[in-house]
């Protein structure tokens, strides 16, 4: 009997379970079954969606970088031919201004052969043609319409033929003394003409698409409407043979669709847009295809690229063929684990009563003994890593020569309060280092963190190099511990092996580390104000801005060659001639011309200044080694103790052969008579350069200094002595005192600011010898000279 219960109690345990595993398997697997089948699904739309709109996006990428293309080769073509437009009539007037007036013809038809492009014409001062390479140029109303525009410009005419581009010179021709006008001219539509060749070589030539078989046609559009000569074919890379074949708006597809119609709707609408239609192709077969078209109206193109959507039943094909492989492994796998599952049922539902209590008591013995282990492991090591943690957060948060808190400390401890940082940067540290060696100047940062951390605050901090941070919520307070440390330093200066050492520093004071540095970097460039607090009226911000702003601007124009050279003339006044020149520098931005004022310092503080200087020099002495003038550049001191710069100038006088003419312009200074200074000085003078001071009488001005210690030879008087002259006797009689004395040790003398013809005439009085100002002219482009 208990046998029987025990028997039955096993099987209906062995078969309960395993009914139990092979429901589960069965359920499982349908649940996998659909699950599968529906992504399959959606993997075939998503890729169906993804294979199209890849397609798509190539086909549209490739057309509109065809358009960048024609547009970029427009402007190209378009600033090169005007370019060459200009070249041509200053080159033509230069070589007509020469020529025997019978000799015209034959020069001006040489030089069309040369520029098939363009159309030249010749014109008396009246504007009556004398010759011209195309009839149309002989058309008055037109001629005289660009005399009324003026010289030395692009002139833009509307004529029948189109938009005319024109330049037009004016030259007195040396042999027969008379005054002619030559003009020379493109069309529009000749330009258009040089870039459609242009694209459409580069559109034969074009392939894209994985397989490299993709392509794009042009069609030039002859109807809008539609018919059966809507476009005629303009590139064709697969068919060459069918350029200029017409093509006809009411042809069907494969399907009897007219996708043509659609066509002629994009381009009269939205002007750019896809088009599905169905081909046959080389198997019999129809396929389907996608194009994109988009007009080009300036030359009534319409662009053409299409992709076959062949692949994407391949990839469906594939997909799906995977899908089923899988489903059958799937199903593989259930069986054998279902077996699997029912074999261990009845192995479990034999043995479980008997085995089942021991190996819960023995797991349960192991689990205590092992949980008590852990307990014990995960104490000491909670401990361990807090102190390691706290060892590591004090060591990345500490300064290691002050062991003050450092900047990442800071930035933490004031996170999300209100509170004032005041920086402090020590004066001439450098020197300090340089002086005394880097282990008293470290010493001097550990005495200095001393005092501000004992002394002044323990809300100090030590930053980068020799900065220093105190932090507090009351700036007036604040303001008193500055002032208490300037005291302290006054009067108790370091003492540090033996060595006695005097520091002082300047600082910034911020509701921010921001604010803080920018009103410390105001403070160390007006050393008159030690200690600053940061305030809008300052302008700190706004200077910093300008000075970002304009070190975009200087990069920009060195990068675009917009560093011009200016001149301005200088003139003899006993003959009334300009003999010299002074070259400026001046910089192009947006059309504008930017004096030094608004440049010179922030590239000094950016490092574009030496590439000023060298672009100014190879500018100049280029323009006025083959000009018989002579020329001065201003030069500053750091320009003189710059080794690279004086090999470079040196180079450069050599190359040119200008020491005959070059005068280099200085501002007075007792550092030009350091030896350094003083040495480059005297090459300069042994190479026959002339060395003039600029700007002599506004301020410190010494003869003593300049007869005994510097190679001068020339005065240049400051404008501030010239331009009241005529209204003030006390500038007259400075000015005559300097001139006497200058003429005493023979030195030239010149004048600035020369404004008007009464400051002229007593110039001239006094026996000054050259005027400069804008009494004779502005300064102007040495291009122009």
């Amino acid at each position: 009997m208990e046998n029987n219960l025990k028997n039955k109690i096993l099987t209906i345990n062995f078969y309960s379970i395993s009914l139990i595993v092979l429901i589960f398997s069965i359920l499982n697997f349908i649940v996998v079954y659909f699950v599968l089948n529906d992504t399959y699904k959606k993997e075939i739309s998503i890729i169906k969606e993804q294979y199209i709109s890849s397609q798509k996006a190539i086909i549209k990428n490739q057309i509109n970088n065809c358009i960048d293309f024609i547009n970029h080769t427009r402007r190209l073509e378009k600033k090169s031919k005007l370019r060459q437009l200009k070249t041509n009539v200053q080159a033509l007037s230069n070589v007509l201004s020469f020529s025997n007036p019978k000799n015209f013809k034959a020069i001006i038809l040489n030089f069309k052969i040369k520029s098939p492009f363009f159309d030249i014409g010749l014109s008396d001062i009246h504007g009556n043609i004398v010759f011209a390479t195309n009839k149309s140029i002989n058309h008055s109303q037109l001629r005289h319409k660009a005399l009324k525009k003026g010289f030395g410009k692009i002139i833009i005419l509307n004529t029948k033929k189109g938009i005319k581009y024109s330049y037009i010179l004016k030259f007195r021709n040396k042999i027969d003394n008379k005054e002619y006008i030559i003009g020379n001219s493109i069309f529009q539509s000749t330009l258009d003409n040089i870039v459609k060749k242009i694209v459409i070589d580069r559109v034969n030539t074009l392939r894209f698409g994985a397989n490299n078989n993709g392509y794009i046609s042009i069609g030039e559009i002859l109807n809008y409407h539609g018919g059966k000569a809507f476009a005629k074919i303009v590139a064709l890379p697969i068919k060459p043979s069918w350029v200029g074949r017409l093509l006809d708006s009411d042809t069907p597809d494969a399907k009897g669709n007219f996708y043509r119609k659609k066509y002629i709707d994009i381009i009269n609408t939205t002007g750019e847009g896809f088009v599905k239609y169905w081909f046959y192709k080389e198997d019999k077969n129809i396929h389907p295809k996608i194009s994109y078209i988009k007009l080009y109206k300036p030359f009534n193109w319409v662009i053409f690229s299409g992709v076959y959507l062949d692949d994407i039943q391949k990839i469906v094909n594939h997909k799906k063929e995977m899908t089923k492989k899988e489903m059958e492994n799937i199903f593989s796998i259930y069986l054998i684990i279902s077996a699997i599952f029912l074999i261990i049922a009845y192995m479990v539902s034999k043995y479980e009563n008997n085995i089942l209590n021991e190996i819960i008591e023995d797991y349960e013995k192991v689990i205590d003994k092992k949980n008590q282990e852990l307990v014990e492991i995960n104490k000491n090591l909670e401990k361990e890593v807090e102190e390691k943690t706290e060892e590591l957060l004090e060591f990345l948060l500490t300064d290691t020569l002050t062991n003050l808190p450092n900047r990442e400390k800071l930035i933490l401890d004031i996170r999300d309060k209100e509170v004032y940082i005041a920086i402090l940067n020590l004066d001439s540290f450098k020197e300090i280092n340089d002086f005394y060696g880097i282990d008293i100047g470290d010493e001097v940062l550990r005495k200095f963190a001393h005092i501000i951390k004992y002394s002044i605050s323990e809300n100090s901090y030590k930053l980068s190099a020799d900065e220093f941070a105190i932090v507090d919520d009351d700036l007036e307070k604040l303001e008193k511990l500055i002032q208490k440390l300037v005291d302290i330093l006054s009067h108790h200066p370091l003492e540090i092996y033996d060595e006695i050492i005097n520091i002082s520093f300047n600082c910034g004071i911020g509701k921010t580390l921001i604010e803080a540095d920018m009103a410390l970097k105001y403070a160390k460039k007006h050393k008159y104000e030690a200690v600053v607090v940061f305030s809008e009226e300052l302008n700190i911000a706004k200077e910093y801005e300008k000075n970002i702003k304009w070190k975009s601007i200087i990069n920009e124009a060195i990068a675009k060659d917009n560093i011009l050279a200016y001149v301005q003339p200088i003139v003899n006044n006993k003959t009334k001639k300009t003999e010299k020149y002074e070259c400026l520098v001046r910089l192009k931005h947006n059309d504008e011309i930017y004096s030094p004022y608004y440049f010179l310092d922030i590239a000094k503080h950016t490092g574009k200044y030496y590439k000023i200087q060298q672009i100014m020099v190879e500018k100049t002495f280029a323009k006025f080694s083959k000009l018989d003038y002579s020329f001065s550049i201003n030069l500053a001191l750091q320009d003189l103790v710059n080794d690279k710069f004086k090999n470079f100038l040196l180079e450069q006088i050599d190359k040119y052969q200008v020491q005959n003419k070059l005068i280099i312009e200085l501002l007075e200074d007792d550092a030009l008579l350091e030896s350094e200074v003083l040495e480059f000085l005297y090459i300069l003078k042994n190479k026959n350069i002339k060395i003039a001071i600029d700007d002599f009488g506004s301020g410190y001005s010494n003869f003593a200094y300049l007869i005994k210690g510097l190679p001068v030879s020339i005065l240049k008087i400051d404008g501030s002595l010239v331009k009241d002259i005529a209204k003030s006797q006390k500038d007259y009689k400075l000015l005559r005192s300097i001139t006497k004395m200058a003429k005493e040790f023979d030195f030239e003398l010149v004048a600035e600011f020369v404004e008007n013809k009464e400051i002229y005439e007593i110039l001239k009085e006094l026996d000054i010898d050259y005027s400069q100002g804008y009494y004779f002219s502005a300064p102007f482009d040495i291009n122009n000279l």
